[in-house]
């Protein structure tokens, strides 16, 4: 059906994106007791996408939602829509013809409707996490609070003024959903600043992580580095960025000649 066809997309767009990845605990801890909705935010090209995304795949029943998946994704309303038939709100296809000729406010209020009526099952003998529901969804653990990742907000198509976040109701906050919202630039920023929502900031990779990152990605193209060059590369202050990282390390992937490096 459309939403099953709508979830590969998605799920294909964040493998491909961010299918490889090296952990960040600390950050993943942060994760874990942070708030809702919460905010993870960077400079562009920081990571926290790539860490959202990975961290979401831990969490059963997860809805991943990439605003640049395509060009549907970038709609508010239709990842109102996708989110809101997850929660059990109603058929997909009805609800995205519905939220079309929403107002934001109403587009608002048919989210917080779909959050307000979904509750954290109890754990049973038929429903132990980690397992499937009756509804094809799967039962977060030990009546956790379901997660829903808004990957991605300020690529958001900015009609009705849509990445400053105004269809994303208040009343999510005191819901047994949990919305996890990724997006760099002021805007997001602002957003959350209004309402007093909690904000995670990822900072630079550290210079051990940077090696980390380095040697595991050129060790999957089956490459190294000598000593010098990898102390060079994550000591560069640019490295700390995760984007121009991966950049460097796919140009040296494609490099044959070490003593060429350094030119």
């Amino acid at each position: 059906d459309a939403l099953a066809r709508t979830d590969a997309v998605h799920a294909a767009f964040g493998q491909a994106r961010f299918g490889l990845y090296v952990p960040r605990p600390v950050l993943a801890e942060a994760l874990d007791a942070g708030g809702s909705p919460l905010l993870v935010t960077g400079a562009p090209g920081g990571g926290a996408s790539a860490l959202v995304t990975h961290w979401a795949a831990g969490q059963p029943g997860a809805i991943v939602h990439h605003c640049d998946a395509d060009t549907a994704a970038g709609d508010f309303r239709q990842l109102a829509a996708r989110v809101i038939a997850h929660l059990g709100g109603g058929a997909y296809d009805d609800l995205v013809e519905r939220l079309a000729g929403e107002t934001v406010g109403g587009v608002a209020a048919a989210l917080a409707a779909a959050a307000r009526a979904w509750h954290r099952p109890s754990v049973t003998s038929s429903n132990v996490p980690g397992t499937e529901l009756a509804d094809g969804s799967t039962a977060p653990t030990g009546g956790a609070r379901h997660v829903v990742v808004l990957d991605g907000v300020d690529r958001l198509a900015d009609v009705d003024r849509a990445p400053d976040l105004r269809w994303l109701p208040a009343a999510i906050a005191d819901t047994d959903v949990r919305f996890v919202v990724t997006g760099s630039g002021q805007r997001a920023r602002d957003a959350f600043a209004l309402r007093g929502w909690p904000v995670l900031e990822v900072p630079p990779l550290a210079p051990d992580e940077r090696r980390a990152i380095a040697t595991h990605v050129l060790a999957v193209g089956a490459k190294t580095l000598d000593p010098a060059h990898l102390d060079a590369l994550v000591a560069a202050p640019a490295t700390g960025n995760p984007r121009f990282l991966r950049t460097v390390l796919d140009e040296l992937r494609q490099h044959g000649e070490h003593f060429t490096l350094r030119a």
